[in-house]
């Protein structure tokens, strides 16, 4: 995070703890968050979805320290702007990922565009994975997420060996005692 400043450091924290869209994230007004329940609400532009999540204690100090006019843009110098083209949003989270030495290398689809796999979006899909690894049931990862089908989570959802383990070592021992 050292590298990451200002607008852009609220908005990596926005998509880490909250995991919401890059798009929902620099639109929030302060009139979105409430310091004091440690929510913030907003309505997904994507689905309409309306989505209220609470504050990770890191999430909260970082937006006490920057509490401004409580009737403007939380991230005034993003907010606006659009995500996608040569010149958005993700294409400069893309040079700020380059500038921290982090690959933008890009991937061909079978339809013939490119993406690079690690760009804002992946926020969305850690945060859905550590909650998930964390034994988080579907349910509640979907309504901090605003998601409504199943097989879309399923997308985002990256289980790690370690939590896969975890659930099958719960399974009773069939043979009367534990296996060695």
């Amino acid at each position: 995070m050292a590298s990451v400043e200002g607008d852009w450091k609220t908005a990596v924290l926005m998509g880490y703890f909250v995991g919401a869209r890059l798009s929902d994230i620099v639109n929030l007004n302060w009139r979105d968050v409430d310091l004091v329940a440690g929510t913030v609400s907003y309505r997904q532009r994507k689905t309409n979805e309306k989505v209220t999540a609470p504050l990770h204690a890191e999430l909260r100090s970082h937006l006490e320290t920057i509490a401004g006019d409580v009737t403007g843009s939380i991230m005034p110098s993003l907010a606006g702007r659009r995500a996608g083209g040569r010149n958005g949003l993700s294409a400069t989270f893309n040079g700020i990922m380059r500038k921290a030495g982090i690959a933008q290398d890009r991937v061909a689809q079978k339809s013939g565009r490119t993406f690079s796999p690690l760009s804002f979006h992946s926020l969305r899909h850690g945060f859905e994975s550590i909650l998930a690894n964390a034994e988080l049931s579907a349910e509640l990862r979907r309504e901090l997420t605003g998601r409504a089908a199943d097989a879309t989570q399923r997308g985002y959802t990256h289980l790690e060996v370690a939590a896969q383990r975890r659930a099958i070592d719960k399974l009773p021992s069939v043979l009367g005692k534990a296996a060695k």
